[in-house]
């Protein structure tokens, strides 16, 4: 069985085991690098404190808020055959992307985080999301896996719970 691919060659799977090193269930006996444990868990809590600052900007609809938070070249992967799927890269293409999952839905949309876990380098976020369109509902719990690069986000990729019914409400 081929196993599905995303964004870049990132597969299921391998999100997968990136959420468990991330969150300290890994099962390999890999040796971290020698890194000031300060410093690290530092970092750690600044990029958890930057996703939850983004997610309560993104919930209060202040997206330029959110935005002043990424790097300037911030690309975001959305998965899919929707008319929201793409690389869209750089601050205004990810902000036009943001509003648009606005505007098809009239207001609606809504996303809460669940759970945010974050190192040095990369973090998810599990969330929940609903939204109201042309007379159908959507209720998912998306992760969203972020990219850090000294200490600012430089992706973002998207992954929904069930890609078939997100391709067909935002389609």
């Amino acid at each position: 069985m081929r196993e599905r691919r995303w964004a870049r060659g990132i597969s299921a799977s391998g999100a997968f085991l990136l959420v468990l090193s991330l969150a300290g269930c890994g099962t390999g006996k890999e040796e971290e690098p020698k890194v000031d444990a300060t410093e690290k868990a530092s970092q750690s809590d600044e990029n958890q404190e930057l996703l939850r600052k983004a997610y309560r900007s993104i919930g209060e609809g202040d997206v330029p808020a959110a935005l002043a938070l990424y790097d300037d070249g911030i690309v975001f992967h959305v998965p899919g055959t929707n008319q929201l799927a793409g690389d869209h890269t750089g601050k205004a293409a990810v902000g036009a992307t943001m509003r648009k999952f606005q505007e098809l839905s009239g207001g609606t949309f809504k996303l809460q985080p669940v759970q945010i876990v974050a190192n040095d380098g990369y973090g998810f976020v599990l969330a929940q999301a609903s939204a109201s369109r042309n007379g159908k509902t959507i209720a998912e719990e998306p992760m969203q896996l972020w990219r850090f690069v000294d200490g600012e986000p430089v992706e973002i990729w998207l992954y929904p719970r069930d890609q078939q019914a997100f391709n067909e409400f935002w389609s």
